[in-house]
Protein backbone atom coordinates (compact mmCIF):
# COMPACT_ATOMS: atom_id res chain seq x y z
CA UNK A 1 0.00 0.00 0.00
CA UNK A 2 1.31 3.61 -1.03
CA UNK A 3 1.61 5.61 1.82
CA UNK A 4 -0.24 8.86 1.89
CA UNK A 5 2.80 11.37 1.78
CA UNK A 6 4.66 9.63 -0.97
CA UNK A 7 1.42 9.68 -3.44
CA UNK A 8 1.34 12.56 -6.08
CA UNK A 9 0.28 16.10 -5.48
CA UNK A 10 -2.91 16.83 -7.09
CA UNK A 11 -4.36 13.81 -6.80
CA UNK A 12 -7.45 13.41 -4.27
CA UNK A 13 -6.84 11.90 -0.94
CA UNK A 14 -10.19 10.23 -0.40
CA UNK A 15 -9.95 8.15 -4.17
CA UNK A 16 -6.53 7.10 -2.65
CA UNK A 17 -8.15 6.39 0.69
CA UNK A 18 -10.49 4.27 -0.88
CA UNK A 19 -8.26 1.96 -2.83
CA UNK A 20 -6.26 1.23 0.23
CA UNK A 21 -9.78 -0.24 1.15
CA UNK A 22 -9.82 -2.13 -1.18
CA UNK A 23 -7.08 -3.53 -1.36
CA UNK A 24 -6.96 -4.43 1.78
CA UNK A 25 -10.24 -5.88 1.90
CA UNK A 26 -9.02 -8.25 -1.50
CA UNK A 27 -5.79 -9.28 0.58
CA UNK A 28 -6.91 -10.07 4.05
CA UNK A 29 -10.88 -10.65 3.01
CA UNK A 30 -13.64 -9.21 5.82
CA UNK A 31 -12.66 -7.76 8.11
CA UNK A 32 -14.05 -4.69 11.27
CA UNK A 33 -13.23 -0.98 11.24
CA UNK A 34 -10.40 -1.66 13.91
CA UNK A 35 -8.85 -4.54 11.90
CA UNK A 36 -9.04 -2.29 8.48
CA UNK A 37 -7.51 0.83 10.62
CA UNK A 38 -4.49 -0.91 11.97
CA UNK A 39 -3.14 -1.34 8.51
CA UNK A 40 -4.26 1.25 6.68
CA UNK A 41 -3.87 3.60 9.39
CA UNK A 42 -7.05 5.53 8.46
CA UNK A 43 -9.12 7.37 11.16
CA UNK A 44 -11.94 5.59 11.95
CA UNK A 45 -14.48 8.19 10.70
CA UNK A 46 -13.24 8.40 7.62
CA UNK A 47 -13.52 4.41 7.24
CA UNK A 48 -17.07 4.38 8.33
CA UNK A 49 -17.93 7.29 5.99
CA UNK A 50 -15.75 5.13 3.28
CA UNK A 51 -17.55 2.16 3.71
CA UNK A 52 -20.49 3.22 3.73
CA UNK A 53 -20.20 5.13 0.43
CA UNK A 54 -18.22 1.63 -0.96
CA UNK A 55 -21.59 -0.05 0.22
CA UNK A 56 -23.86 2.78 -1.39
CA UNK A 57 -22.32 1.76 -4.92
CA UNK A 58 -22.01 -1.74 -4.06
CA UNK A 59 -18.79 -2.44 -3.94
CA UNK A 60 -18.51 -3.97 -0.26
CA UNK A 61 -21.31 -5.76 2.10
CA UNK A 62 -21.63 -5.49 5.87
CA UNK A 63 -22.18 -8.44 7.84
CA UNK A 64 -22.17 -7.91 11.42
CA UNK A 65 -19.59 -5.90 11.94
CA UNK A 66 -16.88 -7.29 9.54
CA UNK A 67 -17.10 -5.30 5.75
CA UNK A 68 -15.99 -7.70 2.66
CA UNK A 69 -15.90 -7.25 -1.25
CA UNK A 70 -18.94 -7.60 -2.61
CA UNK A 71 -18.62 -9.13 -6.45
CA UNK A 72 -19.10 -5.63 -8.42
CA UNK A 73 -15.40 -5.45 -8.67
CA UNK A 74 -15.46 -8.81 -10.09
CA UNK A 75 -18.42 -7.88 -12.89
CA UNK A 76 -16.86 -5.07 -13.56
CA UNK A 77 -13.61 -6.78 -14.30
CA UNK A 78 -15.43 -8.94 -16.46
CA UNK A 79 -17.11 -6.07 -18.49
CA UNK A 80 -14.05 -4.40 -19.42
CA UNK A 81 -12.63 -7.33 -20.47
CA UNK A 82 -15.40 -8.25 -22.92
CA UNK A 83 -15.26 -4.83 -24.23
CA UNK A 84 -11.39 -5.23 -24.76
CA UNK A 85 -12.00 -8.86 -26.58
CA UNK A 86 -15.26 -7.08 -28.76
CA UNK A 87 -12.68 -4.41 -29.70
CA UNK A 88 -10.13 -7.21 -31.43
CA UNK A 89 -13.31 -8.87 -32.75
CA UNK A 90 -14.80 -5.40 -34.58
CA UNK A 91 -11.46 -4.15 -35.85
CA UNK A 92 -11.12 -6.66 -39.23
CA UNK A 93 -14.81 -5.89 -39.78
CA UNK A 94 -14.41 -1.94 -39.66
CA UNK A 95 -10.94 -2.20 -41.88
CA UNK A 96 -13.13 -3.79 -44.50
CA UNK A 97 -15.76 -1.79 -43.98
CA UNK A 98 -13.73 1.57 -44.59
CA UNK A 99 -12.04 -0.24 -47.53
CA UNK A 100 -15.13 -0.57 -49.07
CA UNK A 101 -16.75 2.65 -48.79
CA UNK A 102 -13.60 4.69 -47.90
CA UNK A 103 -15.88 6.64 -45.09
CA UNK A 104 -14.99 6.55 -41.24
CA UNK A 105 -16.60 3.55 -39.28
CA UNK A 106 -17.70 3.33 -35.63
CA UNK A 107 -18.54 0.34 -33.41
CA UNK A 108 -20.63 1.27 -30.47
CA UNK A 109 -22.21 -0.82 -27.54
CA UNK A 110 -25.29 0.44 -25.44
CA UNK A 111 -24.37 1.83 -22.22
CA UNK A 112 -27.62 3.09 -20.58
CA UNK A 113 -28.62 5.79 -22.20
CA UNK A 114 -25.50 6.46 -24.34
CA UNK A 115 -24.35 4.91 -27.04
CA UNK A 116 -20.45 4.01 -26.25
CA UNK A 117 -17.59 3.92 -29.42
CA UNK A 118 -15.36 1.37 -28.79
CA UNK A 119 -13.49 1.10 -31.82
CA UNK A 120 -13.24 3.48 -34.52
CA UNK A 121 -11.44 3.62 -38.18
CA UNK A 122 -11.04 6.94 -40.14
CA UNK A 123 -11.51 7.15 -43.56
CA UNK A 124 -10.00 8.36 -46.45
CA UNK A 125 -13.14 11.03 -47.52
CA UNK A 126 -12.57 14.63 -46.94
CA UNK A 127 -14.52 15.04 -43.73
CA UNK A 128 -12.85 13.99 -40.65
CA UNK A 129 -15.19 12.58 -37.28
CA UNK A 130 -14.02 14.11 -34.37
CA UNK A 131 -15.65 11.35 -32.37
CA UNK A 132 -13.05 9.02 -30.45
CA UNK A 133 -13.29 5.69 -28.48
CA UNK A 134 -15.00 6.02 -25.46
CA UNK A 135 -17.24 8.79 -26.87
CA UNK A 136 -20.52 8.54 -25.22
CA UNK A 137 -23.32 9.53 -28.02
CA UNK A 138 -26.86 9.81 -27.61
CA UNK A 139 -29.26 7.26 -28.16
CA UNK A 140 -32.36 9.67 -30.23
CA UNK A 141 -30.10 11.53 -32.25
CA UNK A 142 -27.62 8.78 -33.86
CA UNK A 143 -27.76 5.84 -35.88
CA UNK A 144 -26.00 3.47 -33.55
CA UNK A 145 -28.23 4.28 -31.11
CA UNK A 146 -31.59 3.98 -32.59
CA UNK A 147 -29.91 0.44 -33.58
CA UNK A 148 -29.38 -0.37 -29.90
CA UNK A 149 -32.61 0.96 -29.15
CA UNK A 150 -34.11 -1.86 -31.41
CA UNK A 151 -33.19 -4.15 -29.31
CA UNK A 152 -34.65 -3.04 -26.05
CA UNK A 153 -36.72 -0.18 -26.60
CA UNK A 154 -36.84 3.03 -26.21
CA UNK A 155 -36.32 4.23 -22.25
CA UNK A 156 -39.48 6.43 -21.57
CA UNK A 157 -37.60 9.19 -19.85
CA UNK A 158 -34.56 9.28 -22.20
CA UNK A 159 -33.31 13.35 -22.79
CA UNK A 160 -34.31 14.20 -26.20
CA UNK A 161 -32.48 17.19 -26.26
CA UNK A 162 -32.73 18.55 -29.94
CA UNK A 163 -29.00 18.83 -31.80
CA UNK A 164 -29.91 20.19 -34.68
CA UNK A 165 -33.09 21.33 -36.45
CA UNK A 166 -33.90 17.38 -37.43
CA UNK A 167 -33.35 15.84 -34.41
CA UNK A 168 -36.38 13.83 -33.58
CA UNK A 169 -37.60 15.16 -30.32
CA UNK A 170 -40.98 13.44 -29.81
CA UNK A 171 -40.93 10.31 -28.05
CA UNK A 172 -43.62 8.60 -30.29
CA UNK A 173 -41.63 9.66 -33.75
CA UNK A 174 -39.02 8.41 -32.26
CA UNK A 175 -40.75 4.69 -31.31
CA UNK A 176 -41.86 4.55 -34.89
CA UNK A 177 -38.60 5.39 -36.40
CA UNK A 178 -36.46 2.84 -33.98
CA UNK A 179 -39.34 0.43 -34.94
CA UNK A 180 -39.07 1.54 -38.53
CA UNK A 181 -35.11 0.73 -37.83
CA UNK A 182 -35.63 -2.81 -36.90
CA UNK A 183 -37.87 -3.40 -39.62
CA UNK A 184 -35.61 -2.54 -42.78
CA UNK A 185 -31.98 -3.73 -41.06
CA UNK A 186 -30.63 -0.44 -40.79
CA UNK A 187 -31.14 2.86 -38.64
CA UNK A 188 -30.37 6.27 -40.36
CA UNK A 189 -29.20 9.22 -39.04
CA UNK A 190 -29.94 12.14 -41.67
CA UNK A 191 -28.20 15.21 -39.96
CA UNK A 192 -29.86 14.90 -36.81
CA UNK A 193 -26.90 14.79 -34.13
CA UNK A 194 -24.53 17.06 -36.85
CA UNK A 195 -25.78 19.72 -39.87
CA UNK A 196 -24.57 17.72 -42.87
CA UNK A 197 -23.52 14.76 -41.73
CA UNK A 198 -25.60 11.29 -42.43
CA UNK A 199 -24.67 7.93 -40.72
CA UNK A 200 -25.86 4.85 -41.39
CA UNK A 201 -25.91 1.62 -39.08
CA UNK A 202 -26.82 -2.05 -39.15
CA UNK A 203 -26.98 -4.24 -36.28
CA UNK A 204 -23.62 -7.18 -35.31
CA UNK A 205 -25.67 -10.47 -33.81
CA UNK A 206 -24.22 -12.98 -31.75
CA UNK A 207 -26.65 -15.79 -32.12
CA UNK A 208 -30.05 -13.94 -31.81
CA UNK A 209 -29.12 -10.85 -29.82
CA UNK A 210 -27.94 -7.36 -30.94
CA UNK A 211 -24.64 -6.84 -29.30
CA UNK A 212 -23.57 -3.27 -31.33
CA UNK A 213 -23.61 -1.46 -34.30
CA UNK A 214 -21.58 -0.93 -37.28
CA UNK A 215 -22.06 2.55 -38.21
CA UNK A 216 -20.23 4.66 -41.29
CA UNK A 217 -20.75 8.25 -41.26
CA UNK A 218 -19.93 10.84 -43.92
CA UNK A 219 -21.40 13.87 -45.82
CA UNK A 220 -25.02 14.00 -46.80
CA UNK A 221 -24.24 14.25 -50.03
CA UNK A 222 -21.54 10.96 -49.73
CA UNK A 223 -24.59 8.62 -48.49
CA UNK A 224 -27.46 9.14 -51.24
CA UNK A 225 -28.78 5.57 -50.89
CA UNK A 226 -29.24 5.03 -47.18
CA UNK A 227 -30.68 1.28 -47.79
CA UNK A 228 -27.71 0.31 -50.90
CA UNK A 229 -25.20 1.70 -48.59
CA UNK A 230 -26.85 -0.50 -45.58
CA UNK A 231 -26.83 -3.46 -47.50
CA UNK A 232 -23.08 -3.03 -48.37
CA UNK A 233 -21.97 -3.08 -44.50
CA UNK A 234 -23.95 -6.05 -43.91
CA UNK A 235 -22.48 -8.31 -46.26
CA UNK A 236 -19.28 -7.38 -44.96
CA UNK A 237 -19.86 -8.60 -41.12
Amino acid sequence: MVKADARNQGTISSVHHAFDVIEFLSEHGPATVTEIAGTTGLPRPTLYRLLRTLGDRGITRADRKRHGLSMRLHELGVRANAVDVLQMQVQPILDRVVSATGLTTHFAIRDGDSAVYIAKREGAAVLQMTTRVGWRAPLHCTATGKILMSAAGVPENLDLSPQTANTITDYETLVRDVERSMERGFALDDEEMLPGLRCVAVPVHEDSSIIGAVSVSGRSDQILDPAKLAADIAALL
